[in-house]
């Protein structure tokens, strides 16, 4: 591995992808997609209507598995009194591979400091990062005792004077908390995860790298996802899934670690609620004219999957898709296009058509299928794929729609994603797949 360096300010991108595999998960998920439709009945259904998709309450367990508890400090905020989370001294959050850690780093600290530094950074990611009260609370007086806190557990002082307590101070979205939750919205509660006493579902977490940040620094790199219960109105069971790539500079004065720089990456957060019965029971896009390619659009092939695109794209765009290797950690393989330009940003569409390689925690044909509110999913039926699905859903940071198409091959799913104006998600999704086949 080589030397990384830290700049010593919060910096943000937001990803839409999933990340790589973890090392702690305490059990699997899937991708995160709509709520309250219906199915249409088919020929073995008893029914001659649609049916109402039944949502269900995810699994809790992993929070106890991971060594979680809410034994930690009472905090406030706008929707009341709760425990912040402990972390268990053994728990496995505090494991990683020794493949993680840089030849770098370890020729200037001891193994003990290394195991110091990266359990500060997961503490720190878990406490403060996912559970402060500052995530649902913008308020002065909040931000007011988190920065003191902060100050006297967690920051050096370079890099607090330089750069976090003028970003507490002029309510910069700093992203030394999750400050992009939903839970910020006044319209909706939070509530405690059912079956769990915290108000979030830590689902996996890894130290995916230990390097050499400076001559005096650590270099610790997290990747996480998790869940946090909202309270909203007709859906008792929903929820927002966030996945996360943290990464954070520890310096040391001889006894304690303080942060000294941080990056984090983060997806979008997608409300939604768990189906009962899977993909399986998702309904049918209609009114497709399946395997047409209409004229004027360019044939093209892609890992065995061929589609088309209308005139008004073309190949580019490639910088645009950046995230998906940071996100994934490994070279990822694509083709980009641009297209019309959105009115929402003035700038043109992109599109990106990725290789999704199977594994078992992107097996997106068997996990559970969460269906995020005011978008749309279905299953389609593209010719020659074995299982295929498409969404739609409003981007919670702009006036946009994201739109994604899975088509699972033989050891792969063909990613298709691309952005459309606002309330155009479905029309952009229809263009998409009415092209795609599997010869």
């Amino acid at each position: 591995m080589g030397t990384h360096r830290l700049h010593r300010r919060a910096t943000a991108l937001v990803l839409l992808a999933l990340l790589g595999p973890t090392a702690c998960s305490a059990r699997e998920r899937a991708p995160v997609l709509q709520s309250t439709v219906t199915r249409e009945a088919t020929d073995d259904d008893d029914a001659s209507v649609d049916e109402p998709l039944t949502f269900i309450a995810p699994d809790r367990s992993s929070n106890e598995a991971l060594g979680l508890s809410a034994d930690g400090p009472e905090r406030t905020d706008v929707h009341g009194t709760y425990r912040q989370a402990a972390i268990a001294d053994d728990s496995p959050l505090f494991e990683y591979s020794p493949d993680v850690v840089g030849a770098d780093v370890e020729s200037v600290f001891s193994p003990e400091q290394i195991a110091e530094a990266q359990r500060t950074a997961v503490t720190f990611f878990v406490r403060e990062y996912i559970d402060s009260e500052m995530v649902a609370d913008d308020t002065d007086a909040t931000r007011a005792v988190v920065a003191e806190r902060l100050r006297s557990e967690f920051a050096a002082g370079d890099f607090w004077d330089s750069e976090l307590s003028p970003a507490l101070a002029t309510h910069d979205c700093t992203y030394l908390v999750d400050c992009r939750s939903n839970s910020r919205d006044p319209s909706l509660g939070r509530t405690l995860a059912e079956g769990s006493d915290l108000r979030f579902t830590l689902e996996d977490l890894e130290t995916a790298e230990i390097f050499l940040s400076d001559e005096s620094s650590i270099g610790v790199r997290l990747t996480a996802r998790y869940d946090r219960s909202l309270d909203m109105p007709d859906q008792e069971h929903a929820f927002e899934t966030t996945a996360a790539d943290a990464t954070y500079a520890l310096v040391t004065d001889g006894s304690a670690w303080f942060l000294d720089g941080f990056e984090v990456l983060i997806d979008s957060m997608d409300v939604g609620a768990l189906v009962d019965g899977g993909s399986e029971v998702l309904p049918v896009l209609d009114d497709v004219d399946w395997g047409n390619v209409p004229s004027g659009f360019t044939p093209r092939t892609f890992e065995g999957v061929e589609y088309a695109l209308g005139p008004e794209w073309e190949p580019g765009g490639e910088d645009a898709w950046e995230w998906l290797e940071a996100a994934g950690g490994d070279e990822v393989v694509l083709e980009s296009f641009v297209g019309p330009v959105l009115e929402s940003s003035g700038e043109r569409a992109g599109l990106a058509v990725v290789l999704m390689p199977k594994t078992s925690r992107n097996d997106l044909s068997e996990t559970p299928w969460v269906l995020p509110l005011d978008g749309g999913s279905y299953n389609l039926e593209i010719p020659g794929a074995a299982w295929t699905n498409g969404e739609f859903m409003p981007v919670s940071y702009d006036e946009r729609d994201e739109v994604d198409v899975w088509v699972e091959t033989d050891d792969a799913y063909v990613w298709f994603i691309t952005f459309s104006a606002r309330g155009e998600g479905e029309t952009a999704l229809r263009e998409i797949v009415q092209t795609i086949t599997v010869p």
